[in-house]
C-alpha cells in the first residue's frame, strides 16, 4: 500500500519559513551575546598590573553597544552612603555633552531601593515608566532618558551598587529581559571583581600616601618594611643614608642595602620584634654619626605583627653637645682651682708676708720708741704703707673675684667704672665706647659674662700684652651685641698660643671662648707678634621695643684715661 505525504499548505510553509527566520535570529542573538561576553571576559583577564578604571570603562562600551544603549555607567559604594566611592561612565560619541545632562554619583539613590529588590530593572516601554515613581519619572526626564536597564551589584564587604544602561529620550527600546539578565547577570560578576579590585588599589594608595607623608613628617630617618625586610615606603632622611632614591629603594630588600655582617645583626633585631612584638631601641657610631635607633612593631586587626617600623634620629649634636658642656664643666673645675690656687699665692706671698713683717715690727715697737723718737716715727710710717699694700691687695682681689653689681648699676655704668678704676690703678689708656645698648634687652647671664670678658681681656693685657692701650667697643647689632676688644701691645701667633692654652691648661683665652660659648655667641681671635691684638665677640640678644626705657646710658661713652 503506498502511502501518501501530504504537503504542507503555502500558509503553513511560509510560517516555518518565519519560525526558522525567528530561531537563526535568536541563535545569531545568542552568538553575538557569547561573543560580547567573551570580549568582556577577555578585557579583565588580560589585564596586567592590577584593575585600572580604563578596562572596565572599555567593558562597559562593549556592554553598551550591543544593547544599543547611549550611554552606560557601574558605581559601587556603602549602603550607607548616598555618594558613591567608584563611578565609572561611558557616553556614545554621538552623544557627547549632546543629549544627556551630566550624572553624579548620588543620583542612584532614587534606583536603588528598587533594583535591590528587583535585582534587574528594566524600562523601555510605557508601562514600565508608568510604574516609576514621582521621583524616578522626573529624574529620567530631567537627564534626557527614555529607557533604563539596571542591574543590582553587591559585594562580599557590605558595599553595593549596579550597572546602569540608559537609552536616548525620542528613542524606542525593546530590550528582551531574558537576554539583558543573561548579559548582565554574566558580566555583573566580572564588574564587582574588576571593581572591588579598583577599590582595594585606591585604599592601597591611601595607606602608601599616608605612610609616606607620616614618614615624610618627620626629619628623622624612616624607613616600612614587612616581616621579611621588603621595603614598603621610605622617607628621603633615611634613602638619602642608603645612597639611593625613594622610589629605587621601595621594593628591595632593606638587608641589602648593608655589609654583610651588619645586615645580619639588622636581621635579627627585626626577627626578635616580629617575634616578641615590643620594639627595640639601640644607638649606633657610624664613622663619627651618632645614631638613637628604635625598630617598632606594625600590627593588623588580628594582632599579628605584619610590619616593621624604622627609625633613626641623627644625636651626633646632643652628643657632641654632652662632650662640650663635660669639657667645660671639667675646665671650669679647673679654673675654680686655678683661681682658689691664685689666691692663696696672693695671700701667702702678699698679705700674710706684711702682716708677718708688721707682727715683728710691732714686737720691737717698745724698744724702738725708748731708743729715739724719730726711730719710732719711721717705724709707724712703715706700718702704715704695709697695711696700705695688704688694704691694695685685698682689695684688688675682691674686685677681681666680684664686679660691680649690675643689679645696682645698670652694664654700661659697670663697665665704664670697670675701665676707669682699671686704668688708673694700672697706667693703661682705655677707650669704651657704646651704642645702641639702650635697645638692647640682656638677661643677668649675660651681663655677668660681657663683664667677665672685659675683666680678663683687661687682666691678660695687664700681665701678658705690654700694652699702653686698649680700645673696648660694645655696639648692639639686631638679633647680636657685638663686643671688640683692641690693644697696642707685642701680639702672638694665635694657633701656636690656642695649642699652649690647650695644654697648658691656661684660663685666660679659653675661659672667654668657654663663656661665649655658654650664651651661644661667637668669637674670633686675631693677631700676630708685634701687631696687638683684636678680639671679636658675637653675643646673642633680645631687641626692646622703641617705647622701651633708656636707662642704659648715652649713646656715645667716652673714656679718655
Amino acid at each position: 500500500m503506498t502511502e501518501v505525504i501530504q504537503l504542507p499548505t503555502s500558509e503553513a510553509l511560509a510560517d516555518i519559513v518565519a519560525d526558522n527566520a525567528k530561531l537563526q535570529e535568536e541563535l545569531e542573538d545568542r552568538r553575538e551575546l557569547d561573543r560580547m561576553i567573551a570580549a568582556v571576559s577577555s578585557d579583565f583577564l588580560d589585564v596586567s598590573g592590577g584593575w585600572t578604571g580604563d578596562v572596565i570603562r572599555k567593558a562597559l562600551k562593549r556592554v553598551a553597544q550591543f544593547a544599543g544603549a547611549k550611554r552606560s555607567i557601574a558605581f559601587l559604594g556603602r549602603p550607607e552612603h548616598s555618594e558613591y566611592a567608584l563611578f565609572f561612565e561611558w557616553i556614545s560619541e554621538e552623544d557627547q555633552g549632546e543629549s544627556f545632562e551630566a550624572v553624579t554619583p548620588k543620583a542612584f539613590s532614587a534606583f536603588l531601593p528598587r533594583m535591590r529588590r528587583q535585582k534587574l530593572m528594566i524600562v523601555s516601554r510605557k508601562v514600565d515608566v508608568a510604574g516609576l515613581d514621582t521621583q524616578q519619572r522626573q529624574w529620567m526626564a530631567s537627564h534626557g532618558f527614555r529607557a533604563m536597564v539596571g542591574l543590582y551589584l553587591s559585594s562580599r564587604d557590605g558595599k553595593e551598587g549596579g550597572i546602569c544602561l540608559f537609552g536616548g529620550h525620542e528613542e524606542e527600546y525593546l530590550w528582551p529581559e531574558e537576554l539583558m539578565a543573561r548579559l548582565l547577570k554574566t558580566v555583573g560578576g566580572l564588574f564587582i571583581s574588576a571593581m572591588r579590585q579598583v577599590d582595594l588599589n585606591m585604599e592601597l594608595r591611601k595607606r602608601e600616601a599616608l605612610a609616606s607623608a607620616l614618614l615624610n613628617a618627620t626629619t628623622d630617618s624612616a624607613v616600612l618594611m614587612d616581616t621579611h625586610g621588603k621595603i614598603l615606603a621610605i622617607n628621603l632622611s633615611f634613602a638619602r643614608r642608603l645612597k639611593v632614591s625613594q622610589n629605587h629603594a621601595k621594593g628591595h630588600i632593606f638587608y641589602d642595602f648593608f655589609p654583610p655582617s651588619l645586615a645580619r645583626f639588622r636581621r635579627k633585631q627585626v626577627t626578635e620584634v616580629v617575634r616578641n612584638g615590643h620594639p627595640i631601641r639601640f644607638d649606633d657610631d657610624n664613622n663619627g654619626l651618632i645614631l638613637s635607633n628604635v625598630i617598632y612593631p606594625v600590627f593588623d586587626a588580628r594582632g599579628h605583627v605584619e610590619q616593621v617600623a624604622f627609625y633613626s634620629h641623627d644625636i651626633t649634636p646632643l652628643k657632641e653637645a654632652e662632650i662640650s658642656i663635660r669639657n667645660l664643666t671639667r675646665e671650669l673645675v679647673m679654673a675654680q682651682e686655678g683661681e682658689r690656687q691664685r689666691i692663696a699665692y696672693d695671700l701667702h706671698d702678699n698679705v700674710a708676708q706684711e702682716l708677718a713683717t708688721l707682727k715683728i715690727s710691732c714686737d720691737t715697737l717698745v724698744d724702738v720708741a725708748q731708743r729715739s723718737p724719730q726711730e719710732f716715727e719711721g717705724t709707724v710710717t712703715g706700718f702704715s704703707q704695709i697695711l696700705q699694700s695688704s688694704i691694695n691687695t685685698v682689695r684688688e682681689m675682691a674686685y677681681e673675684l666680684q664686679p660691680p653689681n649690675t643689679e645696682k648699676m645698670n652694664l654700661v655704668d659697670a663697665i665704664y667704672n670697670y675701665c676707669e678704676e682699671f686704668s688708673q690703678r694700672f697706667d693703661i689708656r682705655v677707650d669704651f665706647y657704646t651704642a645702641g645698648m639702650h635697645n638692647v634687652h640682656l638677661d643677668k647671664e649675660h651681663k655677668h659674662h660681657i663683664q667677665r670678658i672685659i675683666q680678663e681681656a683687661l687682666n691678660n693685657v695687664r700681665k701678658h700684652a705690654e700694652a699702653k692701650a686698649v680700645t673696648i667697643r660694645l655696639v648692639a647689632a639686631h638679633p647680636h651685641v657685638i663686643l671688640r676688644i683692641d690693644d697696642n701691645g707685642r701680639g702672638f701667633h694665635v694657633a701656636r698660643r690656642m695649642d699652649e692654652v690647650a695644654r697648658e691648661k691656661r684660663m685666660g683665652l679659653k675661659g672667654m671662648e668657654n663663656r661665649v660659648r655658654l650664651i651661644k655667641g661667637q668669637v674670633r681671635i686675631e693677631s700676630k707678634p708685634g701687631d696687638g691684638t683684636r678680639l671679636f665677640f658675637e653675643i646673642p640678644a633680645e631687641q626692646k621695643s622703641e617705647s622701651a626705657d633708656r636707662d642704659e646710658g648715652d649713646l656715645y661713652y667716652p673714656l679718655f684715661t
